[in-house]
């Protein structure tokens, strides 16, 4: 599911649509249990902009608070990403995000 998601924000068909693109990064953020598909979600988060595999940026993607969350919470639920890295991402949240 998580490829599945990724091939549709590739496919240009949403990208004028925030809302959709948003509901299409956040499930593909969800759907990331692969030890590769975990590391180019924190490869987002560190880079804060939306890539494929290859490097290439999906257009009409933004990284925005809310994403940001749910980023570290996957980031926070995965082994693939070592604990000195999932410290430093809650730091930058919390750099960005000084709500409770």
């Amino acid at each position: 599911m998580f490829d599945l998601a990724l091939k549709i924000m590739q496919s240009g068909t949403f990208n004028k649509f925030a809302a959709a693109m948003e509901t299409l990064l956040t499930s593909a953020i969800s759907f990331s249990e692969s030890e590769h598909s975990v590391k180019l979600v924190y490869k987002w988060f560190v880079t804060g902009k939306v890539t494929d595999a290859a490097g290439n940026a999906i257009e009409g993607t933004d990284i925005n608070i809310e994403v940001r969350h749910t980023m570290v919470r996957k980031i926070f639920s995965s082994a693939a990403i070592p604990g000195e890295h999932k410290k430093d991402c809650f730091a930058t949240l919390a750099k960005l995000d000084s709500s409770d």
